[in-house]
């Protein structure tokens, strides 16, 4: 992922959600080194794909988080 993670970016997340779910399962490797605004949208996208990948026995890796990222995924334990 790149840039502003936000509202307007929701569609193309949940499109590439439905992507992933189609999918075998397999681990999940999100690199955010290049957002810029990580915020309640991309959090949701983090949840989801959380919790459909524990079901299989796998987990999301999150690699590189930007500045921003890093500091909402800390704060909500997910880093």
């Amino acid at each position: 992922m790149y840039g502003e993670v936000d509202l307007t970016t929701e569609p193309q997340l949940n499109d590439a959600h439905r992507e992933l779910a189609r999918l075998a399962p397999d681990d999940v490797v999100l690199d955010l080194a290049g957002v810029t605004f990580f915020g309640c949208v991309a959090l949701r996208l983090v949840v989801r794909l959380t919790a459909q990948l524990s079901l299989t026995g796998h987990k999301l890796i999150i690699q590189t988080p930007s500045r921003s990222a890093q500091r909402l995924l800390e704060l909500t334990g997910f880093l």
